[in-house]
C-alpha cells in the first residue's frame, strides 16, 4: 500500500529492488548451514551467485512479480520448520501471492503439528480484516472478476499449466499423457507420505518434494511461477549421483532456450517442470533408504 503512494515508474524501481532484496537473502538462506543439514557452497558466494541468478528468466522476470516472497517464505518455513506456528505463519504469507503454497502445510499435517494451522489462519485473518477496512468490497469485486476470467486463463495458449499443457497440445494422447503425469505425482505423494511416517523431522528432499507438488498444480503457470523450484535445482546440484547433477544442469539450460513469453515459452515450461518431477523419481530412492534408517 505504501508504494501506491509513488508514480508507476517510482513504484516499478523500488519493487524490483525490494525483489531484488528477497533474491539475495533467499541465497544466503539457502547456502546457510543448519544444526542438520549443510547446504551446497560457502556464504561468501552468495553476491556471485545471485548477480548469475539475475539473469536466468524465471529469476529475472520474477523481479517485477510476487513470486521472490513465495521463494523466501517456502526457504524461512522450512529453517523455522522446529516452530509450526511461525512456520504457518510463513506459508500464510506465500499463499498471499498464489493460494498454491498451502499445500506447505501438509507435512506439518500429516505429524500432527497442528499449530502450523493457527499460525496459518490467524495471518489470514489479520490479512482480511486489513482488506476489508480498506475496502469492504473489495472481495466482492475479486470474486467476480475471477469467475469471469478463471477459465479464460487456464485455457490461454501460453499458460503452461503442468498438467493441463499435454491437454491443449495433442488432444486426446495429451489426456492419456495427463493421465500417467497425475500417477506418477500420485506416486511421489505416497512417497512423501510414507517419508512423513517415517521421520519426525522434515528434512530437505521432503520439503522441496511439496514445493515441487504445489508448483505443479498451478492451473496457470508462467515463467516466473518456476521461482519457488530454486532450493530444489540447488538440492539437485548438491547430489552425489552425477545423473542428477546433468539433468539440473539441463533444467537450468532450458528457460535460457525458450521465449519468456508466449505460447513457444509453455514448451519451455512444462519441460523445466517435467525434469523437476523426474529429478524428484531419481532421488527418491536414496530418500527412501537415509528415511528408513532414520526411523
Amino acid at each position: 500500500m505504501l508504494f501506491g503512494y509513488f508514480s508507476w515508474p517510482l513504484f516499478s524501481g523500488l519493487w524490483a529492488w525490494a525483489m531484488t532484496s528477497l533474491l539475495f537473502f533467499s541465497i544466503y538462506l539457502l547456502l546457510k548451514p543448519t544444526k542438520d543439514q549443510a547446504l551446497l557452497i560457502p556464504n561468501w558466494r552468495v553476491f556471485a551467485m545471485a548477480i548469475l541468478l539475475l539473469f536466468w528468466p524465471p529469476i529475472s522476470f520474477s523481479l517485477g512479480q510476487l513470486t521472490m516472497i513465495w521463494l523466501v517464505c517456502v526457504i524461512l518455513a522450512f529453517h523455522y520448520r522446529a516452530n509450526p506456528f511461525f512456520a504457518g505463519i510463513l506459508i500464510a504469507i506465500a499463499s498471499f501471492t498464489k493460494l498454491m503454497p498451502i499445500v506447505m502445510l501438509i507435512p506439518f499435517l500429516l505429524r500432527k503439528q497442528y499449530l502450523v494451522m493457527f499460525g496459518f489462519l490467524l495471518a489470514w485473518v489479520i490479512a482480511l480484516i486489513l482488506l476489508f477496512l480498506i475496502d469492504p468490497n473489495i472481495w466482492r469485486s475479486y470474486l467476480r472478476a475471477n469467475r469471469m476470467n478463471f477459465l479464460d486463463q487456464i485455457l490461454r495458449p501460453d499458460s503452461a499449466s503442468f498438467f493441463i499443457f499435454p491437454m491443449k497440445q495433442l488432444g486426446m494422447p495429451g489426456i492419456i499423457f495427463t493421465l500417467i503425469l497425475l500417477l506418477a505425482v500420485g506416486f511421489l505423494l505416497l512417497n512423501l507420505y510414507q517419508g512423513s511416517n517415517r521421520q519426525k523431522s522434515i528434512d530437505l528432499f521432503e520439503w522441496n518434494g511439496w514445493v515441487l507438488i504445489s508448483i505443479l498444480c498451478l492451473p496457470i503457470t508462467w515463467i516466473y511461477s518456476l521461482a519457488p523450484l530454486l532450493p530444489l535445482l540447488f538440492l539437485f546440484f548438491q547430489s552425489k549421483k552425477i545423473g542428477i547433477n546433468v539433468l539440473a544442469a539441463i533444467a537450468v539450460l532450458v528457460p535460457i532456450g525458450f521465449p519468456p513469453f508466449g505460447e513457444k515459452s509453455t514448451y519451455g515450461i512444462f519441460l523445466f517442470l517435467l525434469l523437476m518431477l523426474i529429478g524428484v523419481w531419481y532421488s527418491r530412492d536414496k530418500h527412501t533408504h537415509t528415511s528408513k534408517r532414520s526411523a
